[in-house]
């Protein structure tokens, strides 16, 4: 396990102005973090982007962003979500115990914890539909 330094803070620890600015590097970490092959050819899955399982750092170019928490990490369309989950969190559609996980209830988590990425949402949805099929 790494541990962060105190120069790294979590979405939900930010200033909603400040969120709307790491959007756009949340998603493209995001899409790069899906275009990983695995071993078995593969795509991963994280299973829990709120808001509190992702870090941003301001850098020189941007945003550096982490993902953080892989408990519930797994392979796309093979591992599932774990048997309890909390009721309380409005999860996406699909998303319930003992589901398959996807990476499109990656992008609809984060698209929920995070305001304004719903729009660029729509075009990395199609982008992982084509690499699942």
């Amino acid at each position: 396990m790494e541990l962060l330094s105190d120069k790294w803070q979590f979405l939900n620890e930010l200033e909603p102005a400040v969120v709307q600015d790491t959007r756009p590097y949340v998603l493209g970490a995001l899409q790069q973090a899906q275009q990983v092959l695995l071993g078995n050819g593969g795509i991963g899955v994280h299973g829990d982007l709120r808001q509190t399982n992702v870090a941003v750092q301001r850098g020189e170019k941007g945003w550096m962003v982490k993902f953080v928490d892989y408990d519930w990490a797994g392979v796309a369309g093979l591992h599932r979500f774990p048997p309890f989950m909390n009721s309380q969190i409005d999860w996406p559609d699909g998303v319930q115990p003992l589901a398959i996980m996807y990476p499109q209830h990656d992008v609809d988590l984060l698209t929920r914890q995070v305001p304004g990425l719903t729009s660029l949402s729509s075009a990395l949805r199609v982008w992982l539909y084509c690499i699942i099929k």
